[in-house]
């Protein structure tokens, strides 16, 4: 059940650096999106009936025309103040984080307490990283050698290397590929064009591994 309040910080937004660089229009866009976001489901993500909310429905529930209210989102974006999930719906680092803590402090309340305080209550399994697969087959008829290939990516080695270096925070890169590789296999994206959604994805478990001092613990 949400609840009728939520934590808000002035020192917080004020000394956020994105939201700084946002123009006095974007900010108060963002301040609505975050209400709204606070009672959607799941909660700190722009849904609206446990779907995406589209620029003019967010354009309608604020009252501003949809043309600006693309431009602040478009600024937003720019500026890193929101995150996408993998289906590309506006989520707050902040909100979510906030939920996650809130949910694993009363699973530990209801197991007596802290379990790193308790030597450990019901630890769970250690997570399995997906198998990733790396290839290197011989270039044919021309075509550059494929250093990654899965059942929709198929990469060589200058686009595996920059992509590698460009999504520097992801601990285990070749699992990350692996991940999407799995995700667009079940969900192709539209024209069978990987590459871009692909890149998105990357970037969005790149900015998720980011060092708190980039991406800011108190950052919305």
């Amino acid at each position: 059940m949400t609840q009728p309040w939520m934590k808000f910080y002035p020192a917080d937004w004020r000394s956020d650096p994105k939201l700084r660089l946002c123009s006095l229009a974007a900010r108060g866009l963002w301040m609505e999106m975050l209400a709204l976001m606070h009672e959607a489901e799941p909660y700190g993500h722009l849904t609206i009936s446990g779907r995406e909310m589209t620029p003019r429905e967010l354009a309608n529930l604020v009252g501003i025309a949809t043309r600006t209210a693309s431009k602040l989102l478009e600024e937003l974006e720019i500026n890193g103040v929101y995150s996408r999930d993998k289906e590309g719906i506006i989520f707050s680092r902040r909100m979510v984080r906030d939920a996650e803590k809130a949910q694993k402090d009363r699973e530990n309340g209801a197991k007596g307490g802290n379990p790193r305080l308790m030597g450990g209550v019901n630890p769970p399994d250690k997570a399995q990283k997906p198998e990733a697969r790396s290839q290197k087959p011989e270039t044919k008829g021309g075509r550059s050698a494929r250093v990654w290939e899965g059942k929709i990516i198929s990469l060589a080695q200058a686009d595996y290397d920059r992509w590698r270096k460009t999504y520097s925070n992801i601990p285990d890169f070749d699992a990350a590929l692996q991940s999407a590789d799995d995700y667009y296999s079940e969900n192709p994206p539209k024209g069978g064009k990987w590459f871009f959604p692909v890149s998105r994805w990357l970037e969005r478990e790149h900015q998720k591994h980011a060092p708190e001092e980039v991406y800011g613990e108190n950052s919305w």
